[in-house]
């Protein structure tokens, strides 16, 4: 899946091109302080979104550990019903499901 174009980052890398082109030439030509400007410009807006980038990263890396412990702990509460219902701790009629695939015995 492809991301929507970004015109921050079209500008940007139409800036870098530019950008070295002119510093690889002899000359700078006309209007290397508007591109210098420009250039700056761009840098500031790319750290921005950047660190707005990795802001949502660490924010979805915190969700993503917190659902990870649920996971672990209703599968370990799910074990222990599980055991219990096998032992005949359980008043129940229809047998358990099961969180994990049951171990299949060497023939």
């Amino acid at each position: 899946m492809s991301s929507p174009p970004d015109p921050l980052l079209d500008r940007a890398a139409q800036l870098l091109a530019e950008l070295r082109e002119r510093c690889a030439a002899d000359e700078v030509g006309d209007g290397a302080e508007e591109l210098l400007i420009g250039g700056y410009a761009a840098a500031l807006a790319l750290e921005g979104t950047r660190r707005r980038l990795r802001e949502q990263a660490l924010d979805l890396s915190e969700r993503e550990l917190g659902l990870a412990a649920q996971e672990r702990e209703l599968r370990a509460l799910l074990r222990t019903l599980r055991q219990r219902l096998i032992s005949g701790g359980g008043d129940t009629t229809s047998p358990a499901s099961h969180d994990e695939a049951a171990p299949q015995g060497l023939h």
